[in-house]
């Protein structure tokens, strides 16, 4: 028996175009194009794009002036000057045991930290309250601003999580690995490229310490078990030691392998179907945990748990507070070689993806005040499939 103390420690850093940004002022670059449309279904043929011209002329917009900034309204994509570069700090320290000749146990904390992360959001957001949209922007000379995008490196995340595992080394026709991970990661937004799957930003940039909160593709548990068994029966094996012949190619040489997952659901971020901010952001307020001790698909969250905030007022309900369903997966193949002479064999085999076919849902409606809040009506993973293989071997 041995046991074995591993740890480690690592910096990795990722070219990043964008730097921290300000809202209180406009000296960043800025990237200005105009919105074109293109109709699905046209009634004039004439503005289809056709193959030999399939991209339109580009049409510059070179506002001289704040009022033709203002009066062009285009849309503005901007980062800050400064080209923070983004990294990643990872950490771990673990355990290994040699329990007996074939079996390993590990065990391992696992975490990192990401710094100078992109981040994009509206720096002309609309502010509530009454009055036009144009009065409550923040950003007051480029008021009529309308489509602003800027990209900054002020996202940062972190990730703590456990491991424990298993692994049979192959003996006696068997070998397995069993993982477990408990984990949590948080940051500050959604990642620029993936917006965050269910949990996007958060509600008001001008309070962006409040969108901390579980990343987009946080999951709190997950198991996976991994297995190869030679099944106990035909020649060399425990039983029917003595088969031959025909009986020998029915039962004999048969493999079972398979990967089984589990894992629960990522978060999701409760919202409102019609906002209260005179078109400002609106979310609602928390006045429950928001769970059910018995969710289904038809009511998976407690929608009575969330109102909407008095007119004018942010709500206080969290970013990615609640979780969508988790999934279970078994994905098994079932194969036997025949010799056929010398080394020549055929392989065949059964392969079944999702052999049990359960069905991985998606997320529910999160918006409070629509007639399917909390309905679950999506999956996102395939149903069972199956495939029939033969190999030559020679």
């Amino acid at each position: 028996m041995r046991t074995v103390l591993r740890t480690g420690f690592g910096i990795t850093y990722f070219p990043s175009p964008y730097a921290a940004g300000n809202l209180n002022h406009l000296n960043v670059p800025f990237t200005i194009s105009q919105n074109v449309q293109h109709q699905t279904n046209p009634l004039d043929m004439s503005v289809v794009r056709t193959i030999d011209n399939p991209f339109p002329a580009i049409v510059p917009v070179k506002p001289q002036t704040t009022a033709e900034l203002n009066a062009a309204n285009p849309r503005v994509i901007g980062h800050g000057y400064s080209n923070e570069t983004a990294y990643a700090e990872q950490w771990h320290l673990g355990i290994e045991r040699q329990l007996f000749s074939t079996l390993l146990v590990e065990a391992e904390y696992v975490g990192s930290a990401g710094k100078h992360l992109t981040l994009c959001y509206n720096p002309n957001e609309i502010q509530p309250g009454p009055g036009s949209n144009q009065s409550r922007r923040l950003l007051q000379p480029v008021s009529n601003l309308s489509n602003m995008l800027q990209c900054d490196p002020r996202n940062r995340s972190t990730f703590h999580g456990g491991t424990l595992k298993v692994q049979q080394r192959f003996s006696g026709g068997l070998q397995f690995l069993v993982s477990y991970t408990y984990g949590k990661s948080l940051d500050y937004g959604g990642a620029a490229a993936s917006g965050g799957g269910a949990v996007g930003n958060g509600q008001t940039v001008t309070n962006m310490d409040a969108w901390h909160g579980p990343s987009g593709y946080d999951v709190r548990h997950r198991g996976v078990v991994s297995y190869v068994y030679q099944l106990p029966f035909g020649q060399g094996r425990r039983w029917m030691s003595d088969a031959g012949g025909i009986l020998e190619g029915i039962v004999g040489g048969w493999q079972l392998s398979g990967i089984t997952t589990m894992t629960t659901g990522r978060p999701f971020t409760v919202l409102l179907q019609s906002g209260v901010n005179n078109s400002a952001p609106s979310w609602p307020n928390r006045t429950g945990p928001g769970t059910l001790d018995n969710p289904s698909v038809d009511m998976w969250f407690n929608p009575a748990d969330f109102v909407a905030p008095p007119p004018n007022t942010y709500g206080d309900s969290g970013r990615g507070i609640l979780y969508a369903p988790g999934h279970i997966n078994f994905d098994t193949s079932l194969s036997k070689r025949f010799t056929i002479a010398g080394r020549t064999n055929l392989e065949f085999r059964w392969d079944a993806f999702n052999l049990f076919n359960h069905p991985a849902f998606g997320f529910p409606n999160a918006n409070i005040g629509n007639g399917s809040v909390g309905r679950i009506t999506t999956t996102i993973a395939d149903n069972r499939s199956m495939q029939f293989a033969l190999k030559l071997n020679f």
